[in-house]
């Protein structure tokens, strides 16, 4: 599986079609799942994932709102927090779209937002 040392992303793998970051164990961080050619990350990927980094608090209260007007009062959403972070090719990025995942410490269910124009547009769950 092919690696590299990203400016941005930092240690990524490519599987599967995409590039993959894993956070250090016992780490606080995401999972960052780009999607490039074999190549690596574009110069836009990279600005975007900026952008995103840059007002994640923001992005993650966005969402967390969003995830409780859908579901209402079945879920504590104050147990919530970002799970991964997934950069679409070019076109996405360059319209502010991306996917940010939530799940509780269980992570039994995966909460995914989906942004449009660097706002919330779009629910889905993976159990």
């Amino acid at each position: 599986m092919p690696e590299m040392e990203d400016s941005v992303f930092g240690r990524i793998a490519f599987e599967q079609g995409v590039w993959i970051f894993i956070p250090a164990v016992g780490t606080k961080g995401f999972m960052v799942t780009i999607v490039a050619p074999a190549s690596g990350p574009s110069d836009m990927q990279r600005d975007c994932f900026r952008q995103i980094r840059s007002r994640l608090a923001a992005f993650q209260h966005e969402s967390l709102e969003f995830i409780q007007a859908r579901l209402g009062a079945s879920i504590n959403v104050a147990r919530l927090s970002i799970y991964s972070v997934e950069i679409g090719a070019d076109e996405e990025s360059r319209h502010g779209r991306f996917t940010l995942e939530f799940s509780d410490s269980d992570a039994a269910v995966i909460h995914r937002i989906s942004f449009d124009n660097s706002r919330p547009m779009g629910y889905a769950h993976d159990d």
